[in-house]
C-alpha cells in the first residue's frame, strides 16, 4: 500500500508540472458493517463556479471518491496520459 501511495504522489506531482492541480484528500469513517475505521480517498481539482451575486469563486470539483488506492492511482494515471500529450 505504501508503494501505491508513493506512486499516487509521483503522478500527482507530474500532473502538477503540466499546470493542472489535482488534490488528493484522505479521511476516515467508521463502518458499522466492518466494525472498523475505513479510509476514503478523494481526488478533486479547483474549478471556477458562478455565485448567486454574479461573481466567480473557486470550488473543488470532485473527480473520484473511493476506498481503493488502486482506483486512485488508475485515475491519476488516466489523467496523466491525457495531459502529457
Amino acid at each position: 500500500m505504501a508503494n501505491l501511495k508513493s506512486t499516487a504522489k509521483k503522478l500527482q506531482t507530474a500532473i502538477l508540472h503540466t499546470g493542472l492541480v489535482i488534490k488528493l484528500n484522505t479521511f476516515q469513517i467508521y463502518s458499522k458493517e466492518h466494525q472498523r475505521m475505513i479510509s476514503i480517498y478523494a481526488l478533486s481539482t479547483p474549478a471556477l463556479q458562478r455565485t448567486k451575486s454574479g461573481g466567480w469563486r473557486d470550488k473543488d470539483y470532485e473527480i473520484l471518491r473511493s476506498v481503493s488506492v488502486v482506483e486512485v492511482v488508475q485515475c491519476l494515471n488516466d489523467i496523466w496520459q491525457q495531459v502529457r500529450k
